[in-house]
């Protein structure tokens, strides 16, 4: 799923418990911290980070966003950090939920192919081969949900 509409869903799901803005954050941030430091990178040094259409091969990427990208989209790390978070604010934990979300999310849209979710990262490599989300279908589908979510959030929060 793209990363706009992960933030979009954890807002929807648990905005409420400590703010909309850290929800919608934390719902992004696995994404955010496995690519967004390589893209700042390739910024940095005037390198294109890809062109529009199709992502690049996952190749394209040196081992260490792999790496990155299986501790962020891993249900166990993300658990015991949402029980530190437990401890420390009741709130933040609750919007840090949205992280999680993320990776449920992840697992049926992404391929074998192209960073693969492997949810239980470091004890299994095991993932779904899903279809990718860029799939005009699943995009289309999500886009809609989206809509038809926030729109009935919009009607609840009116009356």
């Amino acid at each position: 799923m793209d990363i706009f509409s992960h933030g979009l869903w954890g807002s929807l799901c648990f905005g409420r418990h400590a703010g909309y803005g850290t929800a919608f954050l934390c719902g992004m941030l696995p994404d955010l911290l496995a690519f967004g430091p390589y893209t700042l990178y390739r910024l940095a040094s005037r390198q294109p980070y890809w062109q529009h259409g199709t992502p690049p091969a996952a190749e394209h990427f040196p081992a260490w966003v792999h790496f990155i990208y299986n501790c962020t989209h891993s249900l166990l790390l993300s658990g015991l950090v949402f029980a530190a978070l437990w401890f420390y604010s009741r709130p933040l934990a609750l919007a840090f939920l949205a992280w999680p979300l993320h990776i449920l999310l992840d697992i049926p849209t992404h391929s074998s192919n192209f960073f693969p979710t492997r949810f239980l990262f470091p004890l299994s490599d095991v993932h779904v081969n899903g279809i990718v989300w860029h799939n005009r279908y699943i995009w289309g589908a999500n886009a809609l949900a989206l809509l038809l979510a926030y729109l009935v959030f919009w009607v609840r929060r009116g009356a």
